[in-house]
Order: C-alpha cells, then sequence, then structure tokens
C-alpha cells in the first residue's frame, strides 16, 4: 500500500504499539496461567491442552503482526462488496450453510478491501469457532454510511457481558484485531442484543 498522511502514519503506528503491549501481557498472562497448572494442579493434560491453545493463539498474533507491520498507509478504493463475500464464502466453505446473507448485492463500498475483509474473518470466525447457531452477515447502506452487522444465533449474552466486550482486557484476540483494524478506517466494533436474544457485532463505514 502507498503511504497515507501524517494522521495515517500516525495511526498506524498507535496500532502497532498497542499490538507490542498486547503481545508482552498476553504471553505473559497465559505463561503464568502454564505455571500456576504445573505447580498446583499437576495435571500433564490440562497442561498439554492450555500448552496448545497458547501456540494456536501466538501464530495468530504472529500472523496479524505480520500483516500489521506491513502496512505503510490507507489506501481506499471503490469495490463491490459481494466479491468480497464471495472471497469468505469460499474461506469459510466448510461452514458457510450456516450463514444467512442479506443485502449485499448491488453495494459498492469506498474502503480498504484487505482490512475490511480480515475484519469480516475474524468476526465469522469467532461466530463459527464459539457457537453452533446460525449466523447473519447483513449490509444496510444508504447515501453516506455502510452499516455491516453479523448476528450470532448461537451467542446469548448479557447486556453487561456485551458492554464488557468494548474493553480490550475483555475482548478476546479476534475482537482485540476486529477492533483494531477497524480503527483505521475510522469506525470502531460495536455490540447489540436482537430482539430474539442474539449477539449482533456491527461497524459503519462512510463510503462516499
Amino acid at each position: 500500500m502507498k503511504r497515507g498522511g501524517a494522521e495515517g502514519i500516525l495511526k498506524i503506528n498507535q496500532s502497532q504499539e498497542r499490538f507490542i503491549n498486547l503481545l508482552s501481557q498476553d504471553i505473559g498472562d497465559n505463561l503464568h496461567h502454564l505455571h500456576q497448572v504445573q505447580r498446583l494442579d499437576h495435571d500433564p493434560n490440562k497442561e498439554q491442552t492450555l500448552t496448545r491453545q497458547m501456540s494456536s493463539e501466538f501464530q495468530k498474533m504472529m500472523s496479524w503482526g505480520r500483516y500489521r507491520f506491513g502496512i505503510l498507509g490507507i489506501e481506499p478504493q471503490w469495490f463491490e462488496l459481494k466479491t468480497l463475500v464471495d472471497v469468505l464464502a469460499e474461506t469459510f466453505a466448510v461452514h458457510w450453510h450456516r450463514i444467512t446473507v442479506r443485502n449485499i448485492k448491488n453495494i459498492s463500498v469506498y474502503s480498504e478491501p484487505d482490512i475490511l475483509q480480515r475484519v469480516l474473518h475474524e468476526l465469522l470466525d469467532n461466530a463459527f469457532k464459539y457457537s453452533e447457531g446460525n449466523v447473519t452477515l447483513k449490509a444496510k447502506a444508504n447515501d453516506q454510511t455502510l452499516t455491516l452487522s453479523i448476528t450470532d444465533g448461537g451467542m446469548f449474552l448479557s447486556e453487561g457481558a456485551l458492554e464488557r466486550l468494548h474493553q480490550p482486557v475483555h475482548q478476546g484476540l479476534g475482537l482485540t484485531i476486529c477492533s483494531d483494524l477497524l480503527s483505521l478506517l475510522n469506525s470502531q466494533l460495536q455490540t447489540r442484543r436482537s430482539r430474539k436474544g442474539e449477539s449482533v457485532f456491527f461497524f459503519e463505514l462512510r463510503h462516499i
């Protein structure tokens, strides 16, 4: 990507600094947890499970880090939303039967397509990983903004639990990545409950 203006570069630098802090904290917390298991539980199965979880999370953070430190600027462009969703459909082919997609045809988006795709990828990955319910990906556009939402039909969180997800310490890695990348697009991840009590994750993009 081409280098953006001073404001964009500042955001990228701040985001990279947040990543380093998060990585340090995450590794420290996991190592502490592993030490506690080794010292108190003496359970080899629990130790192996925790070690595998740490390895998986570490690999994910390294992948995110390589991508983030490769971003030199934000270069938005016009593209068709359906094209991006088609790529996600191929990526999640095994789970795609659980997805209902609404209102994505004939919508042009002015944004950074790779970053937006990665945000949606993380949100869908979380939905598939932590529940077995149906998932709805929905777009709502007007003259100035595009709202994208993912409703997880298998995740029923209280208002308090959803509100806590706005705090980095409660987000988990996937949502932290989403929040970080959305900040580069001048957006933020929001949450609410549907009328049925399902968890809805959404964000807005200005597309003019």
